[in-house]
């Protein structure tokens, strides 16, 4: 990934982030199993994206920022714009299936568990798809993904934390759209973030990885 001479520090930051985040996309293509090929498809972005999920109410404006940030960057470098045809042209339909099913809405999981949080789940979930096929009319890119990969999110935690079972004929339908979704929309980003870093392997316009590789900053290798 790097240009012959380039020792920087950031190049060698480019350089992991990209064979990670290649790696886990591979691996998806690879599996056989639909939510496998889901979850390392989310790996593949998390390498890419090189920051990790913030759970708590302190820390997740910021991380909400930070993933904000670097899908700016990304669609600013996307000259070619697939991630529209991505968004606006092949997956309108997943994506409206996404966007109209309660079970990959946040707070209607927080109105089942009774909490207080959630006892407004309607109308908050009316309101964000309203807010959502605006996006989509208006072919805003990025609103669209910041509503998309919040969904895709609250998916990816039911299968990790056990919330249910991929037999079920609603789950299948909403994780055969997502991980169609993640395939196209991991590959673009990854395309981008090649293109990028081929041109300027010391760039640092998505920083640095939560989690470098060791030996990056001069530190021992492992």
């Amino acid at each position: 990934m790097s240009r012959a001479g380039d020792e920087s520090p950031q190049s060698g930051y480019n350089a992991h982030r990209m064979k990670r985040a290649s790696h886990w996309l591979e691996r998806s293509r690879n599996a056989e199993a639909e939510e496998e090929k889901f979850l390392f498809l989310w790996i593949a972005y998390g390498a890419a994206y090189g920051g990790e999920a913030r759970d708590t109410d302190e820390e997740r404006p910021a991380e909400t920022s930070r993933i904000t940030n670097f899908l700016r960057e990304i669609i600013e470098r996307d000259e070619g714009q697939k991630l529209e045809a991505v968004l606006f042209v092949k997956h309108t339909e997943g994506i409206r299936t996404l966007l109209d099913s309660r079970y990959t809405f946040k707070p209607f999981w927080q109105w089942a568990r009774g909490e207080p949080e959630g006892a407004d789940w309607r109308r908050r979930f009316e309101a964000d798809n309203e807010r959502a096929a605006k996006a989509l009319e208006n072919r805003d890119t990025l609103a669209v993904l910041i509503r998309i990969l919040r969904r895709l999110h609250e998916l990816r935690g039911q299968i990790l934390h056990g919330g249910l079972t991929t037999a079920e004929r609603r789950v299948r339908t909403l994780l055969g759209d997502a991980t169609r979704i993640m395939a196209d929309f991991v590959a673009v980003v990854l395309e981008i973030m090649k293109a990028e870093f081929d041109a300027n392997p010391a760039s640092e316009a998505w920083g640095r990885a939560a989690r470098p590789h060791v030996g990056d900053n001069g530190h021992e290798r492992a």
